[in-house]
């Protein structure tokens, strides 16, 4: 092999195995941003809107029926039953979609039920099917104890109303408490750098389903004229309180992940993740305070109503809005080579990339 023949073959493999020969540093420095042959860095999740809509629904569906569970701590108690029949209500429709998103996402029904062949609790894909599958038992009693509360079951309701709540609201609590974060875990356990970059991914799923499922929770009452001031003061704490986390732990989230995560605030994505939050507190702002929905005027009633049903939609939309912006911003980060590649700099903190002691 003459010496051309030599220096081209070895340029070659070092570019392969992700090297770079000595004299052609800052050739490789200016190129480090190119994929390789145009082929990514990383492949590309080929999740699409389904799973950011099961998402949406499924953080709703369990934040909704931790709140109707520990509505006795945090209500009085003619405004906590009927916080608790519109949580558990609200619990199942939400749910009602998720397994057909889910096996609409994944192509076949049978892998669905495929996953639950085995327990494998260090799995969040694994984790997540079973914590769905026993969430759907407890919401499905849950809604059928408030239907037997409400007297809509008809010979089934004496027997739906002696369920017992307390001990099946303790058994799914941490259930719902999974369907609300286990989904930013997932995502957070990938190699996608918008999303694996720090350790509070789940923290921002659960707080942002907190929050949605406040503002379903009082479109709920209020549509069925039940928002009781009450009651709806303790959501609209719990709501605030939320929104407040949601906010903090994606900067804080962002602030971690740095270079590698910059999807989520620049482009498209980071438009509309700024959109979802300041959606958010726009509903927070335009929802009026519960003493006023005590008034006497029945037209200023009307329009406290129309307030609570706008400041409900608008907080939805920028719940629904936040999680699209997440999701999605996981596929453009993918074909982003520099992000990946800053995503797998050595790292005090990673295993494996000890620094090794002076000799």
């Amino acid at each position: 092999m003459n010496r051309s023949a030599f220096e081209g073959f070895s340029h070659s493999t070092l570019a392969r195995a992700g090297g770079r020969p000595a004299g052609d540093r800052a050739a490789s420095s200016a190129a480090s941003a190119e994929p390789y042959y145009g082929i990514p860095y990383l492949k590309r999740p080929t999740w699409k809107w389904q799973i950011a809509a099961y998402f949406f629904f499924g953080g709703i569906s369990g934040a909704s029926f931790a709140l109707a569970s520990l509505a006795d701590h945090f209500s009085a108690s003619p405004d906590a039953a009927a916080l608790r029949r519109a949580g558990f209500e609200t619990s199942l429709a939400a749910l009602l979609p998720c397994p057909g998103l889910l096996i609409w996402d994944l192509g076949r029904p049978a892998r669905f039920p495929y996953m639950l062949r085995v327990w494998k609790p260090g799995s969040p894909m694994n984790l997540g099917s079973w914590i769905l599958t026993g969430f759907g038992a407890v919401s499905a009693l849950g809604a059928a104890h408030a239907a037997g509360q409400a007297g809509v079951l008809g010979p089934l309701a004496p027997l739906a109303r002696r369920l017992p709540m307390h001990a099946i609201g303790a058994a799914g609590l941490p259930l719902a408490l999974g369907m609300t974060g286990y989904t930013g875990v997932l995502l957070a356990g990938t190699s996608v750098p918008a999303w694996s970059q720090s350790p509070w991914m789940g923290g921002v799923f659960v707080a942002s389903s907190f929050a949605a499922a406040s503002d379903v929770l009082r479109l709920h009452l209020t549509v069925r004229d039940q928002a009781a001031p009450p009651g709806m003061r303790a959501l609209d704490r719990i709501s605030h309180a939320a929104k407040a986390a949601e906010t903090g732990l994606l900067v804080a989230h962002c602030a971690r992940s740095g270079r590698a995560g910059r999807a989520l605030w620049t482009g498209r994505r980071g438009w509309q993740l700024a959109a979802g939050l300041g959606l958010s507190w726009a509903a927070a702002a335009l929802a009026p305070a519960p003493k006023s929905l005590a008034a006497r005027d029945a037209g200023v009633r009307s329009r406290l109503k129309r307030r609570t049903l706008q400041a409900g939609l608008l907080g939805l939309a920028g719940a629904f809005l936040t999680r699209w912006a997440i999701v999605h911003a996981g596929q453009q980060a993918a074909d982003d080579t520099a992000a990946a590649r800053a995503a797998a700099q050595p790292s005090k903190s990673a295993p494996g990339w000890r620094q090794q002691p002076p000799r």
